[in-house]
């Protein structure tokens, strides 16, 4: 999870401060010390760059090397600070090479311990480290004997706790009665599709309910089946038939949080309550919706240097803090997230699940901020 945030992080900034141009990434791995292996990492762009009084001051916290540069790029970059953070722990190093106008190159290095493993050969069932769905909730939707017997074979295998349904009426009546953290769902199917089903859980009465992933199966590989599924909410577009490596990968992407939510129908943010409340004043609802923005990002940085360092009060006082605003603006999903991670946090849950979490909080943060910011216009 550490990796995978810290090249996140450092390629979308280079994403977002190359207007035009290229980036390039190069990962290689070399020898180092006993049973340790270094990955290198070089992240290059031919982007704005940083001016070189400012290199030393970018791992600040939301630094920019430029003030004009949030006002052009519309906000801050994805916080070096925590970058550095999360490669430190690691006990890695970061690297920033850069040229004002000209583009930036920044290098991570990461040792790792080498696991020897004694067994030469592994079939493919065993390669594969299930051990994040045991005792995961999961629900298989589908009108096909075969196809629910298959699935749930293969789900009990990796240690998921499995329950059936096998049409639309009998998925939503467990849907409203139990909890699930995963809905495999077949498209087509008599009476209510998997898609109608979606919709119905995307706009779920239940806050709690709304963000189940899910994963389409069906016969038809056509990219209009696939969009009809991702408009609908699903996360996941699986046609059939599939090989189990192939279920496998999609359901940790899935799970791991790297597919955000659509909530059909549901708008991931609204001005309506601020221009009530200031009579119309346009002046008062951007400077109001600037105070939105500029407290969610502060509000999530927070929570990620918190979440490297286990201070799970901090993250608490944090998502407490930052909920009524979200509130206002109608982040009704955002929201949701927040009071989930102030509950998690209030327990001190599961830390990798936390992680999942706040995760999930940088995506549907980001697209909350570009509808508010599209909205202000």
């Amino acid at each position: 999870f550490r990796l995978q945030q810290i090249l996140l992080n450092v390629i979308g900034n280079a994403i977002k401060f190359t207007g035009s141009g290229n980036i390039y990434v190069v990962v290689k791995m070399e020898d180092g010390i006993e049973q340790e292996k270094l990955l290198k990492m070089e992240i290059k762009d031919t982007g704005i760059g940083i001016p070189a009084y400012k290199i030393d001051q970018v791992f600040n916290d939301f630094e920019q090397g430029d003030t004009n540069v949030s006002r052009k790029f519309k906000g801050t970059g994805l916080g070096l600070s925590i970058t550095k953070k999360l490669v430190e722990y690691q006990k890695g190093n970061i690297h920033i090479l850069s040229t004002e106008g000209a583009g930036t190159v920044v290098d991570i290095v990461i040792p790792y311990e080498v696991v020897t493993h004694h067994s030469e050969e592994k079939t493919a069932e065993n390669k594969i480290d299930s051990t994040f769905l045991r005792n995961k909730r999961v629900l298989i939707v589908d009108d096909e004997t075969f196809n629910r017997k298959l699935l749930r074979t293969i789900l009990a295998q990796w240690g998921a706790n499995v329950d059936e349904a096998h049409d639309g009426e009998n998925a939503l009546f467990l849907v409203d009665n139990k909890s699930y953290e995963l809905i495999l769902m077949d498209v087509r199917m008599p009476g209510i599709t998997g898609i109608e089903i979606t919709q119905k859980i995307r706009t779920h009465e239940k806050p709690e309910k709304r963000n189940i992933a899910i994963i389409a199966l069906t016969a038809s590989n056509e990219k209009e089946k696939e969009k009809k599924c991702m408009d609908a909410g699903m996360n996941a577009f699986l046609p059939k038939p599939f090989t189990e490596s192939r279920l496998f990968e999609l359901i940790s992407k899935v799970m791991s949080g790297l597919t955000p939510v659509n909530n059909n129908g549901v708008k991931l943010a609204s001005l309506d309550e601020l221009n009530r409340l200031g009579n119309g004043d346009k002046e008062f609802v951007k400077e109001m919706a600037r105070l939105f923005i500029k407290g969610a990002q502060e509000g999530l940085k927070t929570i990620q240097e918190a979440y490297v360092v286990n201070d799970w009060q901090a993250i608490q006082e944090m998502a407490h803090k930052i909920a009524p605003s979200c509130r206002h603006l109608g982040a009704i999903r955002m929201l949701d997230l927040i009071k989930l991670i102030e509950k998690q946090a209030n327990s001190q849950a599961n830390k990798a699940d936390m992680g999942v979490l706040i995760r999930e909080l940088e995506i549907e943060s980001s697209a909350t901020i570009e509808e508010v910011q599209k909205q202000m216009v």
